[in-house]
């Protein structure tokens, strides 16, 4: 850490590191870290948060600023950086508004000569790799010029999850952010540019030259008349004559209808969102606990209690196992007096070594978190099993009034039939 790179008013922990040495990355965890990473002699700009438990990453993009107010364009520029995830956060600035003062919303673009967007997209993806966080597991999002942004590093860190909120398709027809945002480093005219760099500009282009749709999220309010007809309409037309057969990746809209035109959402809606978004992943990913298909299969559901009931048994055995390791490990260091030094280092419990397990409190609210959630699974499981047997119930009751029935009206049948065949023997 650089005692010398700090943000101010955000955080004093600042770290600068080259590309090829982020193997070689340290920090603390649970603290919001300013990141610059060296690439290919260029400084990029992050905001890096590790909560050491998680194993997901959200990465938020900026949208465009209020151009009344401005921003101080010697630092970089976060949006939501107070804002409380779930996970561990990443927060890219992009250094395109530092070309032009008159640059609002940048959009990723760069110079002719580096695509900016593309490189923090680069960026990423080493720094996922570092910190063991699987593609599947990383959540773009962001709104406006920060959802077009998500959209696009989606297509490139491929396997990734984007939440994007009232996001531009094509930045070519958003009028007066658009026109300095080219004029600033690139001498030519729009056919020219699009020929050239449309793949910067367009996420219809970018799809087509990746041959990728990204797994995407898009939250639109249709009282937004621009976005409609000249963002939505035209891109999803487009898509749908878009043969594509990739992994079952879709872009999925969301249509909120809060009437309030191209603005985002409140943060704790947002939250809400991005936790709805992580669940309806994990049932993706997991069809065994889909519960779309209990209606199908209801031997699937038991079945997939009985797994339920097995994670929680074994959880609550992982919870009591690390407990008594963590008592050993208490006893050892009473044992040297606060001091393990002296200790063999066969002689210090597992759990010691394990940077995730060393705080009792955190360890134990996380297992028991673990336990919470699947017993609240299981019973919202449990309470779906107890529908179906009511229904099987009320099932087995029709079939037992419908035999009651038939055997009633046979039996009066053969009694007709004997009376007629007693008459028959008279004669």
């Amino acid at each position: 850490m650089d005692e010398n790179i700090t943000l101010k008013g955000i955080t004093d922990i600042g770290i600068k590191i080259k590309y090829e040495d982020l193997d070689k990355l340290e920090y603390p965890k649970n603290e919001l870290i300013y990141l610059i990473v060296e690439y290919e002699g260029f400084d990029y700009e992050f905001l890096f948060k590790d909560l050491g438990d998680s194993d997901k990453l959200t990465v938020l993009g900026s949208g465009a600023f209020n151009k009344e107010k401005g921003y101080d364009r010697k630092g970089p520029w976060f949006n939501r950086w107070s804002w409380t995830f779930d996970d561990s956060t990443l927060y890219y600035h992009d250094p395109t508004l530092y070309l032009a003062d008159d640059i609002f919303g940048p959009w990723g673009l760069g110079t002719p000569e580096t695509w900016y967007l593309e490189k923090i997209g680069i960026i990423i993806s080493r720094l996922v790799e570092v910190i063991n966080v699987r593609n599947e597991d990383i959540l773009f999002y962001g709104s406006s010029a920060g959802g077009f942004t998500s959209l696009m590093l989606s297509i490139m860190v491929k396997d990734s999850v984007c939440l994007a909120e009232v996001p531009q398709f094509d930045i070519t027809s958003w009028g007066s952010f658009w026109r300095p945002l080219k004029n600033a480093s690139f001498d030519m005219d729009d056919k020219e540019f699009i020929e050239k760099y449309g793949n910067r500009v367009s996420v219809m282009k970018l799809i087509q030259e990746k041959n990728y749709i990204p797994n995407a999220y898009i939250l639109m309010d249709c009282s937004a008349e621009y976005d409609f007809t000249r963002q939505y309409l035209p891109f999803f037309k487009r898509l749908n004559n878009f043969k594509y057969d990739i992994k079952g990746n879709s872009m999925k809209l969301i249509i909120f209808g809060k009437n309030t035109g191209h603005s985002a959402l409140p943060k704790d809606t947002i939250l809400s969102i991005i936790r709805y978004v992580r669940l309806n992943e994990f049932y993706l990913n997991n069809p065994q606990v889909n519960p779309n298909r209990y209606q199908q299969d209801p031997s699937r559901l038991v079945q997939v209690c009985d797994d339920y009931r097995r994670k929680i048994n074994q959880l609550n055995k992982d919870n009591r196992d690390k407990s008594l390791e963590i008592s050993n490990l208490e006893s050892l260091i009473a044992d040297n007096e606060g001091n393990l030094c002296c200790a063999a280092e066969e002689e210090i419990p597992e759990v010691y070594l394990d940077d995730k397990l060393r705080d009792k409190n955190r360890l134990i609210s996380y297992l028991n978190d673990m336990v919470k959630s699947f017993n609240e699974e299981f019973d919202r499981k449990d309470a779906e099993i107890r529908q179906l047997n009511v229904q099987l119930d009320k099932l087995r009751k029709e079939s037992s009034d419908r035999e009651s029935k038939l055997q009633e009206l046979l039996k009066q049948r053969e009694n007709e039939i004997n009376q007629l065949n007693e008459k028959l023997y008279d004669l």
